[in-house]
């Protein structure tokens, strides 16, 4: 019931996330003071496919997501793709219309459940602090680099986040540690 007020408390807790979440459109069934349609990045009627990011409770609108010990629902999309755009028709036919990519989730999921020969691989002993040194962290998150496909669908899976990164509609953070939000053409 107090919309205003619950946007406001997610963008000072959540930081960047925040942002996004109370940018939300409210659902019909909520009365608020928001006018300013152009301003909401995310309408109850639309379906995010969320990336590294396991808060679904957040969003007012249906989402998919999995956790860092499930398999990497991305995988199953990108299996077997030749390029990013098959990834986002498989996304579009499933009815999903946005991604949202959490790479600050990703560098805690690193910190948390990376293996210390991992990274000491990389010479990394600071995940927090050196994460922009990690040349590819997605080879480093549980859900990827576990599942048997992801040595055959990594180079497609990377050149979908970085596809989606250029068309991202908004974007807060600080690159590499940011979090995006992109349309599925």
């Amino acid at each position: 019931q107090a919309w205003e007020a619950r946007g406001e408390f997610y963008k000072r807790n959540l930081g960047a996330l925040g942002e996004i979440v109370a940018r939300q459109a409210p659902p019909p069934s909520v009365a608020t003071g928001v006018n300013s349609a152009g301003s909401h990045l995310l309408r109850p009627t639309d379906c995010v496919f969320l990336v590294y990011e396991a808060r679904p409770y957040l969003f007012v609108c249906r989402t998919a997501y999995n956790t860092v010990f499930d398999d990497s629902v991305l995988l199953s999309f990108a299996r077997g793709a030749k390029a990013p755009s098959e990834i986002d028709a498989r996304l579009r036919s499933a009815g999903f219309t946005h991604v949202l990519v959490n790479r600050e989730e990703l560098r805690r999921f690193i910190h948390q459940y990376a293996r210390p020969e991992q990274l000491e691989a990389l010479g990394v002993t600071d995940v927090m602090r050196e994460f922009p040194k990690i040349p590819t962290p997605e080879d480093l998150y549980p859900p990827f680099y576990l599942a048997p496909t992801w040595k055959a669908d990594r180079s497609i899976v990377l050149a979908w986040l970085a596809e989606l990164r250029k068309r991202a509609v908004w974007v807060g953070g600080s690159p590499p540690i940011d979090i995006y939000l992109a349309p599925i053409p």
